[in-house]
């Protein structure tokens, strides 16, 4: 399962931030992409329904603000 994350789908105020300050001017790093965990991509992923997360390949991929030339980049 692969999500592309933009700032809805990043849960920007759901629950609490995920990655590091520290990290802040990775670019790939979750914290700097502005993702929360309880966003929605992340809820589905666990959802029971779809079988055993643990065996599935799942990629929450982009940030909050990307654009176009981001979700190609990646």
């Amino acid at each position: 399962m692969a999500t592309i994350r933009d700032s809805y789908s990043a849960g920007i105020g759901a629950g609490d931030k995920l990655g590091s300050a520290n990290e802040f001017l990775n670019p790939d790093n979750n914290y700097a992409c502005s993702c929360y965990n309880y966003a929605y991509p992340l809820i589905v992923n666990k959802d029971k329904r779809l079988g055993d997360n643990m065996n599935r390949k799942f990629q929450f991929k982009l940030c909050s603000g990307a654009m176009i030339d981001d979700v190609l980049r990646r």
